[in-house]
């Protein structure tokens, strides 16, 4: 890849069912049962998780990585009451309700929403961590250089 630029794309899902559990695939399994694992989800899919594993685990590199606990347990993770696990975790619902309709790859309208939910998730992260704006902004790639 010539001219990379930082960045780490981690991408979640939830298999209720589970079906999707191969080789290849990292699996989370809560060790906490008061923790909601759609707020553990929405965590995991947020740019300011992305940030952390890409800066603090993963040194910058532009590589594959591996997901497991070895790594994750390495990061700070949000001690979240439960009105801040429901937020997250009503947002995640949210999306999931609009992802798995049949028409969702082809409707721009739940796109569109499934994106705006994702950047509330973001916020409320940001929140959480009690980022500024300008933390933010570094997360979100937009820092002054």
């Amino acid at each position: 890849m010539q001219n990379p630029y930082p960045h780490f794309f981690l991408q979640a899902t939830l298999d209720p069912n589970n079906r999707l559990v191969f080789e290849t695939i990292s699996c989370t399994f809560l060790k906490d049962s008061s923790a909601d694992i759609k707020f553990v989800l929405g965590f995991n899919n947020s740019k300011l998780f992305a940030w952390l594993l890409y800066k603090l685990i993963y040194s910058n590199a532009i590589r594959s990585t591996r997901y497991d606990e070895k790594y994750v347990k390495r990061l700070p993770w949000p001690k979240a009451s439960s009105k801040s696990q429901v937020a997250i975790a009503s947002l995640v619902e949210k999306i999931l309700k609009l992802t798995r309709s049949t028409d969702y790859q082809r409707n721009i309208e739940k796109q569109s929403e499934v994106a705006k939910y994702k950047d509330e998730i973001d916020r409320k992260c940001y929140e959480h961590f009690a980022l500024n704006p300008e933390e933010v902004e570094i997360v979100e790639g937009k820092e002054k250089t």
